[in-house]
């Protein structure tokens, strides 16, 4: 029997992202851990550059010329579970706002609500030796600490400033994986069009311990298509 999207994705999240689209259909503002589904969505094409996308480290071949049509799906909770389902942290947006959550456990998947300007950040929770768990000191890795911020000026503009000391009051001055808009600019792809934006679906995994993020870069046309141009560490 064929194996389901959500079993494809839990085995191999690198190449299941590098291989399909995936749009975020979760409205919920309460971080958490919840159980996730992930449908096949009808009616719109999905593209990617036609090659042999790394499964190790999800990076796209954009040298490669023509393309390959690819499945598009949307991640939404399932309320209650079932089969299909798998367990998964999330991390909410809401505009002039920053969200964080402490991944420990109770998963081994997380993922955060679209980007487009928005600023993805995160950092390891460690233990040291007299028990104390924090931020900013220790020996073991217990978890990480994801956040997911976005401040706008009056005039509607991306308040980097302010989200950059957002970032810096919520992890501390411990090493942190940083994504902000000028890393997924519209001058990020050479395969981008003019005129389109780049969306990203960040999300994140548990592998032997240790947390890892990436996010995948897509464009939506009016059409109802789907470029999608890679996947890359955060």
């Amino acid at each position: 029997m064929p194996k389901s999207a959500a079993e494809r994705f839990t085995s191999k999240p690198l190449a299941f992202m590098a291989n399909n689209v995936v749009l975020m259909a979760v409205n919920c503002l309460i971080p958490g851990d919840y159980d996730f589904r992930l449908t096949l969505e009808g009616g719109v094409r999905g593209r990617r550059v036609s090659g042999n996308p790394g499964e190790q480290d999800g990076q796209m071949d954009d040298t490669a010329q023509g393309y390959t049509l690819v499945d598009v799906y949307t991640l939404d909770i399932a309320p209650g579970g079932g089969p299909n389902t798998f367990r998964g942290y999330w991390l909410p947006y809401q505009a002039n706002q920053q969200y964080h959550l402490e991944l420990r456990k109770a998963a081994d998947f997380m993922f955060t609500d679209r980007m487009d300007g928005c600023t993805f950040a995160a950092s390891n929770i460690v233990k040291k030796r007299g028990g104390f768990v924090g931020l900013f000191s220790g020996t073991k890795k217990v978890g990480a600490l994801v956040s997911h911020t976005n401040f706008q000026t009056n005039a509607g503009l991306i308040d980097t400033p302010t989200m950059n000391r957002a970032v810096l009051h919520t992890h501390g001055g411990v090493a942190k994986a940083v994504l902000r808009k000028g890393d997924y600019s519209d001058s990020a792809s050479p395969l981008h069009a003019p005129g389109e934006s780049i969306k990203l679906t960040t999300f994140g995994f548990r592998k032997s311990g240790a947390w890892q993020f990436h996010y995948q870069q897509y464009e939506m046309y009016f059409t109802g298509d789907y470029l999608l141009l890679g996947v890359r560490s955060v």
